[in-house]
């Protein structure tokens, strides 16, 4: 929760009991790898009734070291997908194309996908913050506000475009016609600001973990290029399906194995199954 301390000291023991000549072993983390102290008691009453015996505990000698040594285990909420992609700086246009169904507005940004280096330290990502789009130039303090939202609980089919002129944002409620679309153009960010993105992500950001990760579900995204403004059509460059096994850790790109059909970008993703992703143009999944 914002605004939430973390404990200076965390874990868990496994298993939660143990037989006679048994093991245990504690799992911790120390913030900031301080060392850490044990101690080990006999539980004669664990009784907090006043009217009763009340709690009795008794020292234990149990051969504990004064102090252990122990580091820090970070840990980061969320699922997503990451991986390469054809590196973008010679296109003159790139486009992303995706179904995207939020299911938690908050204040703080949700990335719906990013087109980034390795690290993330360049590129651009689509966020939504509250019910509205933004696009953030990453290594940056640059934050555009796109002006159009998304709705809680239901499926919209986003596509972003980025050219030399600026980027364009199409978002429709109609998932089958696209009648109902929205669509702005801005000039705040062009497709200069690719250059050195040579990774998409997925529901988050990647800078090693995931962060600023998106709460819904996320499918059939289309990556297309243009290598000239003179060009009528996009070129698919990558798709992937999320709609494969769940326990699966790898997405293939759909053009790359040479599909029959790539993500049926018509189809109503009820009708799917949904699930979150991790992407070489393959895309790789889970949690950290």
């Amino acid at each position: 929760m914002s605004g939430q301390k973390t404990p200076g000291l965390i874990g868990y023991v496994a298993p939660l009991s143990a037989a006679p000549g048994g093991a245990l072993a504690f799992k911790i983390s120390s913030l900031g790898n301080r060392p850490v102290a044990a101690r080990a008691v006999r539980l004669i009453c664990c009784d907090p009734n006043p009217a009763g015996p009340g709690i009795k505990i008794e020292e234990a000698d149990f051969g504990l070291a004064e102090r252990y040594p122990a580091s820090e285990q970070r840990t980061y909420l969320g699922s997503c997908a990451f991986g390469d992609i054809p590196e973008l700086s010679d296109r003159t246009a790139v486009k992303v194309e995706v179904m995207v169904k939020p299911t938690f507005h908050s204040d703080f940004a949700q990335t719906l996908f990013s087109l980034q280096n390795a690290d993330g330290t360049a590129g651009v990502a689509v966020d939504i913050r509250g019910s509205m789009l933004f696009l953030q130039q990453l290594g940056t303090d640059h934050v555009f506000d796109v002006g159009v939202g998304l709705a809680k609980g239901h499926w919209s089919r986003l596509a972003v475009a980025f050219d030399p002129d600026g980027f364009s944002v199409t978002v429709s409620r109609d998932l089958h016609r696209g009648g109902d679309a929205k669509h702005v153009n801005l000039s705040h960010v062009t497709s200069r600001a690719l250059a050195g993105a040579d990774h998409i992500c997925f529901a988050a950001v990647w800078r090693g973990h995931p962060e600023q990760t998106f709460n819904g579900s996320l499918e059939g995204p289309l990556l297309s290029v243009k290598g000239s403004a003179e060009e009528p059509a996009w070129e698919v460059i990558a798709a992937w399906n999320f709609g494969g096994d769940a326990r699966d850790t790898w997405v293939e790109d759909e053009k790359e194995r040479g599909a029959a059909a790539f993500p049926d970008q018509h189809a109503d993703p009820r009708d799917q199954i949904v699930g979150m992703v991790r992407p070489e143009t393959g895309l790789e999944t889970g949690s950290p």
